[in-house]
């Protein structure tokens, strides 16, 4: 009979307060000890299990398991009374093949001859703790942080457990739930952790069951007629609601069959809010009966790409009898409802290429701020008519001209706006000559088109509308300039600005080549010294873009004047006054060099920035900032998942700063700081999981790579596994990365590390006397106290038959005294690079040497079961499988890891000897002695 009272656990602090706690009336609570728990719970096809009223788990602590079977009993009682019959096992197998005794006997007799299956699996982080009354135990305590996950989804809690032992009485586990209930204020968990995980993986089950609710499949159904990505997401969705596979609906909306089940997990995290706001406002005004896209909506598609077809450009003529009504541009993009996010990154994308490529459209200074304008009202008619945006945005900017402008900048802004949609063609050229730009003088109509040029590109670099697509570097190529870009869907915004250059290849002879870079740290930065590209590329004989206009043979482009002919001042004084909304910095500037006109990457600090006098609330805030520095530049290649080392450095930069966070714990106030402490361990675990999988097979690789072609062994079958668990790993990794909690996270955690004096605890004790709060007061004891717990192994390592689990705590607090070191180097003395040198190559060791462990012990889950992990054996059960799993290759292989296993356990002590040398010591002493 298992007696146990449970408790809900509201936060981390009481959880802490629960795990630090020494006494409590006449209890007092033993050491903590920490214990990472991977239960699943099993049943037959048929429930057979549930159905008799039990819970069968199996539960994973290393090499254990144990099987467990339970009463599932529900009260409102903080004490449950359940029935339990436990045995342990050497490994995962059927029941018939279980040792004879009381367990077996119930089991079979629940299931008879059915294959158990997996229900569900959770993990739990588990701090136990002894209570003891004098000499006896009474009960033992756990305090536990469940995280369920069934696909995107994911379910974190809290839980207290205090179980009666043997030499305890219910008189004294009432006492406890006393204190408990009474005195911490928690409150009764009648739920047990069964219920609770079925619960949840039923609801994710019914979710996934219907992928659409009825509004989400007719809102779907509109956003699929439109001829954009937004419009093949959209028929994506539809089509894997229908039943299709991800290869089929793929084929169906033109996208890959990753780029389908990354917004399948984004659709299921977010629902429709993976479309913009505008796009879904412009759907809902379908449905307005009367509206002009309303109407449309009824004629069938075919007639109605028909009769566009036979359309006449339409002429801003039409529209002269009414009296234009000016509009601040502020009131007009708030009236039509313009997106300002995108608008605003169109803005900046046109001023960068209006300064990169300066030398080649030979505009004048003074039109940026008109270029930057006519950028933010490109989409003014996108709320009006979706399909016609182009003309209903003229004709918007034609009767409400934005009145910071005059009036020939106000018709350049309208003509800018009907030249951004449609595809621009010489014929198309022709007819606009004859019709709009009949109101302009011919000097202005070469720089209207080279102002839309520039506009048409700079919002095919910003298609996807993620804002994350950036400009790493410009560079000259014969007839050319390649613009190199960078960001998670910056594929699809190059290709998108591909096709929008087309006005743009009509009026200069120097091409635009967007390319989508695989790796933008690979990429050198342009020397300052060099020309800017575009002028380089563009060459002595190249026209400017104005002067290749004035050359074409259309009419109203004969005569443009020279780059160097800038308008009067009286011209260009109206046109100088922006608004406030364009005289904003945009991100995209940020970067521009003033000396190349190029958009360059800003250089990360080489160090945070320590002194000795900082305070240690100080030091930690820039140890903190520096490395969330590195984790933000390294997000984009994260997303990308073109070079695995750019997941690495994110990483590890997310493992310093959690680093820094216990160095520094004792001398700040760590209050203001614990609520960045779940996201971090958070984005560390989802970036780890996808990180564990890539060094495995990146030390896979190096194996193969180290035989001949005829020595290596077929590894294909492990290789699929691995694939499809790291698709996995990676999608969970992408709908994080985009979710709002990592943006609230990131956000506010810069917030707050970009503001000085954060952290600093009281600057005297409760006695009133002043406590050491300066890095030259306490890194020497910060230093030596990670030191002592590194030597404190020394006893226990340098034997034989040292345990493996002994390693690898070393190894964790090898990696403490390293990152100890590394936070504080700036102000250790310069012998202090020797001494990380020497951590560094022990730790290095000891993690070869875990991951050595742990893929034996993969690889050993791939030859019982033919998965990656028991748990992932989903519809076979986790019972061994009745024929052997005939993967010599992989047998091979683990043969392989089982010999460097045991050569570097051989190599151990010489990996150990430099920094359990006592002349170690006296070089920490050295390097401590500067302050």
């Amino acid at each position: 009979m298992e007696i146990e009272a449970k408790f809900a656990v509201p936060d981390a602090e009481t959880a802490e307060q629960l795990a630090t706690l020494e006494r409590q009336g006449d209890y007092e609570f033993g050491p903590a000890r920490t214990r990472e728990v991977d239960d699943t719970y099993l049943d037959t096809a048929s429930g057979a299990v549930l159905a008799a009223g039990y819970a069968l788990r199996q539960r994973q602590q290393g090499p254990r398991t144990l099987m467990t079977l339970k009463q599932v009993t529900t009260t409102a009682d903080p004490v449950h009374r359940r029935e339990e019959v436990e045995a342990a096992l050497p490994a995962p197998a059927v029941p018939a093949d279980w040792p004879a005794g009381e367990l077996r006997e119930q089991v079979l007799a629940l299931v008879g001859d059915q294959p158990l299956e997996p229900l569900f699996g959770l993990h739990q982080t588990r701090v136990v703790r002894a209570v003891t009354a004098g000499q006896r135990e009474v009960a033992e305590m756990s305090i536990d942080r469940v995280h369920l996950s069934h696909g995107p989804r994911e379910q974190e809690y809290r839980e207290v457990e205090i179980e009666l032992a043997p030499a305890g009485t219910e008189a004294e586990l009432a006492a406890l739930v006393a204190w408990l209930r009474d005195e911490l204020g928690l409150q009764p968990e009648s739920t047990s952790k069964f219920e609770r995980g079925l619960a949840f993986v039923r609801e994710a089950a019914a979710e996934d069951a219907a992928l659409l609710t009825s509004t989400e499949h007719e809102t779907l159904l509109r956003i699929a007629q439109r001829a954009d990505l937004h419009g093949r997401r959209a028929q994506a969705l539809l089509a894997l609601a229908e039943g299709q596979t991800q290869i089929e609906a793929g084929e169906r909306a033109g996208m890959s069959e990753r780029r389908v089940r990354h917004w399948l997990a984004q659709f299921r995290a977010a629902r429709l809010g993976i479309f913009p706001t505008r796009v879904l406002e412009a759907q809902a005004a379908q449905k307005r009966p009367g509206s002009r896209r309303a109407a449309a909506q009824k004629q069938p598609a075919t007639e109605r790409a028909d009769a566009r077809k036979q359309e006449p450009e339409p002429q801003p003529a039409a529209h002269a009898h009414a009296e234009p009504q000016p509009l601040a541009i502020e009131t007009l993009m708030e009236r039509y409802a313009v997106d300002r996010d995108h608008a605003r990154a169109v803005a900046g994308w046109a001023l960068t290429l209006f300064d990169l490529l300066a030398p080649i459209h030979g505009l004048p200074a003074e039109h940026r701020p008109l270029l930057a304008i006519a950028a933010l009202l490109h989409n003014v008619g996108l709320e009006q008519d979706p399909d016609r945006h182009h003309t209903t945005g003229r004709d918007i900017l034609l009767a409400h001209p934005p009145a910071e402008l005059d009036p020939e900048d106000r018709l350049i802004v309208a003509l800018t706006t009907l030249l951004h949609r449609k595809r621009i063609t010489a014929k198309r050229l022709d007819r606009l000559a004859e019709g709009p730009f009949a109101e302009l003088l011919t000097a202005r109509r070469a720089e209207t088109l080279a102002l839309a040029a520039l506009v048409r590109v700079a919002d095919g670099l910003d298609y996807a509308q993620t804002g994350d697509t950036t400009l790493i570097a410009a560079n000259p190529r014969d007839g050319a300039v390649e613009l190199l870009v960078g960001g998670p869907l910056a594929d699809v915004d190059a290709a998108r600005a591909d096709a929008k250059a087309d006005l743009w290849r009509l009026l200069s002879a120097t091409d635009l080549i967007f390319t989508a870079a695989p790796d933008p740290e690979a990429v050198e930065a342009p020397v300052a010294a060099a020309p800017p590209a575009a002028e380089a590329a563009a060459g002595a004989e190249t026209a400017t873009l104005a002067e290749g206009a004035a050359r074409a043979e259309t009419p109203a482009l004969s005569e443009a004047p020279a780059p160097s002919e800038a308008p009067p001042a009286a011209e260009t004084a109206a046109r100088s006054e922006v608004p406030s909304l364009s005289e904003a910095p945009l991100p995209s500037e940020a970067g521009t060099s003033s000396e190349t006109g190029m958009l360059t990457t800003p250089a990360l600090p080489s160090e945070a920035g320590l002194e000795p006098d900082d305070t240690m609330a100080e030091a930690l805030r820039k140890t903190l900032l520096f490395h969330f520095q590195r984790m933000l530049a390294h997000e984009a290649g994260t997303r990308a998942g073109v070079d695995i080392e750019e997941l690495h450095d994110m990483r590890v930069a997310t493992r310093r700063m959690r680093a820094a966070l216990q160095v520094f714990a004792d001398s700040v106030d760590m209050r203001p700081l614990k609520p960045f402490l779940k996201d971090l361990r958070r984005t560390g675990r989802v970036l780890g999981a996808v990180r564990d999988l890539d060094v495995f097979w990146e030390k896979t690789e190096r194996y193969l790579a180290g035989l001949s072609v005829a020595e290596q062994p077929p590894l294909a079958p492990l290789r699929a596994v691995w694939q499809s668990q790291r698709d996995a790993a990676r999608d969970e990794m992408t709908v994080y990365l985009d979710s709002d909690r990592y943006a609230k996270f990131t956000q506010s955690f810069s917030e707050f590390l970009n503001t000085p004096g954060v952290a600093e605890p009281a600057p005297f004790g409760a006695d009133g006397e002043p406590q050491p709060r300066r890095v030259r007061h306490v890194a020497p004891v910060v230093l030596y106290q990670r030191l002592a717990a590194v030597r404190g192994y020394d006893e226990w390592v340098s034997g034989p038959a040292v345990p493996l689990v002994r390693l690898h705590q070393l190894r964790i607090a090898s990696k403490y005294l390293r990152y100890t070191a590394e936070f504080f180097q700036e102000v250790l003395s310069p012998q202090s690079g020797d001494i990380i040198e020497r951590i560094k190559r022990l730790q290095d060791h000891l993690g070869d040497l875990q991951d050595a462990v742990v893929a034996c012990n993969l690889l050993r889950d791939f030859l019982t079961w033919g998965t990656w992990g028991p748990q992932q054996a989903s519809g076979k059960g986790l019972s061994l499988p009745s024929e052997p799993i005939v993967a010599p290759g992989v047998a091979a292989y683990l043969a392989a890891r089982q010999f460097e296993l045991q050569r570097l356990l051989d190599g151990f002590p010489a990996a150990w000897a430099p920094v359990h040398d006592p002349a170690f010591s006296c070089e920490v002493a050295e390097a401590v002695s500067v302050l």
